[in-house]
């Protein structure tokens, strides 16, 4: 913006200047009146005024090189044109006498208008619009692989969360059914419980003659319904002839008593899936373990690991509770 106004500044100076000029040298063909007493300036006078004028005038035009410049010049002398020569116009017609000096105004304002188009420079907004379009090309084209490869990834994310989404949906699927399983054991032990008489739950005789079948479905069933309680983090069932060894990892910090009722718990659970899958057996009741421990003996450790035992307890096929 200064840059700007330092262009009009000049520019004004140097049209003032011009001016001045064009009239001293006027002056020198009519010379203007003087009053009575004064001394008329002379040809010479007005022509050195005149040069001194004209010289400032190229100088001012002369501090920039700026189209700016020349189309200011065209601009206003095109202007003066038409108004100079509507003024000699008017004159023409009154007949002051003044038509002739117009007339020549509008000469001078002609000429630096011829002058001021000459030196303007050509429009190169149109190199300019060319280049435009021929640079876009590339920066089109990228910005449409940037955009498909966008795409692309934005549909292998779906994928991957439509896969994740049916393997979730496949794993509570499967754990409904172990829920549902368990819930109908446990239903079909309590049932078979309430069945059988009092006096058959509480003698140690067996019923049948061969000991009941553990299968691997009952011992994974029942390990995974001993792990739901928070305190279990692993359990490990393994059956030797007559005897069942029961094992339960707990959490560091777990109570003794707390250990002990996790492994009567256990010792319940795995004598309830039994009882459930045997409909001639009888599940666990508050005053006994389950008939199945009539044919097995129950060896429980529960602790942190294989060398750190909470609990210990043991259970002969004759005796009616765990020994701690």
């Amino acid at each position: 913006m200064k840059k700007r106004e330092g262009f009009i500044v000049w520019a004004l100076l140097g049209i003032i200047f011009l001016i001045v000029a064009i009239v001293l040298l006027d002056c020198i063909r009519k010379p203007p009146k003087v009053k009575e007493g004064q001394k008329p300036l002379t040809k010479r006078d007005y022509i050195i005024g005149a040069s001194v004028c004209g010289v400032l005038s190229l100088v001012f035009f002369g501090m920039n090189d700026s189209a700016f410049i020349w189309n200011l010049i065209s601009i206003i002398s095109f202007i003066g044109i038409f108004v100079f020569f509507i003024w000699a116009i008017v004159s023409l017609f009154k007949r002051n006498g003044t038509a002739k000096k117009k007339f020549m105004y509008t000469g001078v304002c002609f000429v630096a208008f011829l002058i001021g188009a000459v030196n303007s420079p050509p429009n190169e907004q149109p190199q300019n619009i060319s280049t435009s379009k021929e640079t876009s090309t590339p920066v089109v084209a990228q910005k449409s692989s940037e955009n498909e490869e966008a795409k692309k990834k934005a549909e292998q994310e779906a994928k991957k969360k439509e896969a994740e989404a049916l393997a979730a949906k496949r794993a509570a699927e499967e754990k409904e059914k172990q829920e549902v399983a368990i819930k109908k054991a446990e239903q079909e032990a309590k049932t078979n419980t309430e069945s059988q008489p009092t006096q058959q739950q509480s003698t140690s005789t067996p019923i049948i003659s061969e000991e009941p079948t553990i299968s691997n479905e009952i011992k994974e069933l029942t390990q995974y319904e001993i792990k739901r309680k928070k305190e279990v983090t692993d359990a490990y069932i393994d059956v030797k002839d007559t005897k069942i060894i029961l094992a339960l990892t707990v959490r560091p910090g777990t109570s003794k008593e707390k250990a002990k009722e996790l492994g009567d718990d256990f010792v319940r659970s795995l004598g309830g899936l039994v009882a459930a899958m045997n409909s001639n057996l009888s599940g666990p009741t508050k005053d006994n373990l389950g008939e199945l421990w009539n044919y097995y003996d129950v060896h429980i450790g529960v602790g942190t690991g294989p060398d750190n035992f909470i609990a210990e307890g043991y259970k002969v096929t004759t005796s009616p509770k765990i020994s701690w």
